[in-house]
């Protein structure tokens, strides 16, 4: 085997273990905030005062929903999640592993789609921790009930 086949296979498969890792901390975040999104509506519910920090609430949670969706399917084809993408980089990453050749033209392009779409996944991510994460937590301070908090 030629060293520039291993050497393309080996790039190859450090972008997607990139992107699994990447991926990986995106969706434990995002459960983690489900959970205490959903400790909150438990807490909230029987407020009639906590309206708008419910609705609030619910918006977020459905956007971190949106983002941690499965489709049964790979490749994802009609939902497409940081959580889908997680799978099917992991499915990709065996196929690319198990040949001692350079990666197939169909992997690499099947990477570059993947990475893509995670890049527009975790920025959804992040523009949910820059934006709406910061408003529920000004609604959370206002009523002095503890702040969401993001680890990692």
């Amino acid at each position: 085997v030629a060293p520039l086949a291993l050497s393309q296979q080996l790039a190859l498969e450090m972008k997607i273990i990139e992107s699994l890792n990447e991926s990986y901390a995106a969706v434990q975040q995002l459960r983690d905030l489900r959970a205490q999104l959903k400790a909150l509506q438990t807490k909230l519910t029987s407020d009639p005062s906590a309206k708008a920090i419910l609705g609030s609430i619910d918006a977020l949670d459905k956007s971190a929903a949106d983002l941690l969706a499965v489709e049964q399917q790979y490749p994802p084809v009609g939902i497409v999640s940081v959580a889908s993408l997680n799978g099917a980089l992991g499915s990709l990453l065996p196929a690319v592993d198990s040949a001692d050749s350079a990666p197939t033209a169909q992997a690499v392009s099947a990477v570059a789609t993947y990475r893509q779409l995670l890049d527009e996944q975790l920025a959804k991510w992040s523009a949910l921790k820059a934006r709406d994460l910061p408003a529920l937590n000004a609604l959370l301070q206002q009523r002095q009930m503890a702040m969401i908090r993001i680890q990692g």
